[in-house]
């Protein structure tokens, strides 16, 4: 018997076509912060703290896929899904499994797969991922103070948005097993084949100066055989919606306006179905 895990919903927003937000490793569904309210004007905002994140403080260990089901049947209604870092990874496979219930996926500096390998895919070192992990074990603030000024490397006044971050997360400190779970999902998912024969439409958003995830990305995804739709924020690090969120924004906003009004004049269909066959 599977065991129901702990998550946690902000619910806002009340108009418009509904909307999975998803943070990433060791943040919280506050992170999206201002940017979450302007969202909020277009669509209705399913925002969730993962098990041992922001709000929610009943930490679990989780699988990848079983935290995708729960999420998914959680959601009332089919919905589009954006992601940040893990939180876009999370997006994808929700996607490859649950087809019928997630209308398109927003990558926000996300990659399907974390890791570089031998092939020239553009990855996070073995080194860089191996002193998280160690860091993470030995001291868990060492460990977020490393990450969090990799999320805000290249931007102006980044020691004073990294420490604001670091302030933000205070109390609302990921669970230790939480934390080592999507650590482990960074480490050894690959979720290429997943992202490259999703029928839904995704868009992928990079930002120019990101140190964690590789801006490259947006040539990769853009390029054969993925032809995803790829966006490059200039001046941008790992945190695009807070360092840009006008630009990011319109981004995000225009890509869903076209996947809702392609819908509307069909109705929705869970992708790969004949429209006769509902």
């Amino acid at each position: 018997m599977t065991v129901r895990l702990p998550l946690l919903w902000h619910i806002q927003g009340d108009r418009g076509s509904p909307l999975v937000l998803l943070h990433g490793w060791g943040m919280h569904a506050g992170l999206w912060g201002a940017f979450a309210g302007r969202l909020a004007d277009q669509h209705r905002l399913w925002m969730a703290d993962l098990p041992g994140h922001g709000q929610n403080r009943a930490d679990a260990l989780w699988e990848l896929d079983e935290l995708v089901e729960q999420l998914v049947h959680a959601v009332d209604e089919p919905a589009h899904w954006m992601g940040w870092s893990l939180g876009g990874a999370i997006a994808i496979r929700a996607a490859r499994l649950f087809p019928e219930r997630v209308k398109s996926v927003v990558m926000c500096c996300a990659t399907p797969r974390f890791r570089e390998d031998t092939g020239g895919w553009p990855g996070m070192s073995d080194v860089l991922l191996q002193r998280f992990s160690g860091q993470l074990q030995q001291d868990y603030h060492v460990c977020m103070r490393r990450f969090l000024a990799l999320q805000t490397w290249g931007l102006e006044h980044a020691g004073l948005l990294a420490a604001e971050l670091e302030r933000g997360t205070g109390d609302l400190a990921p669970g230790p097993m939480s934390l080592a779970s999507g650590l482990h999902v960074l480490e050894a998912s690959d979720l290429r084949e997943d992202l490259l024969h999703l029928p839904q439409a995704v868009l992928a958003i990079y930002g120019s100066r990101d140190r964690v995830v590789s801006p490259l990305l947006h040539d990769v995804l853009g390029g054969q055989p993925w032809q995803i739709a790829t966006r490059l924020v200039q001046g941008a690090g790992h945190m695009p919606f807070a360092s840009h969120p006008d630009e990011t924004l319109a981004m995000v906003s225009a890509f869903l306006a076209s996947q809702d009004a392609a819908m509307s004049n069909v109705g929705w269909y869970p992708p790969g179905r004949c429209h006769e066959q509902r």
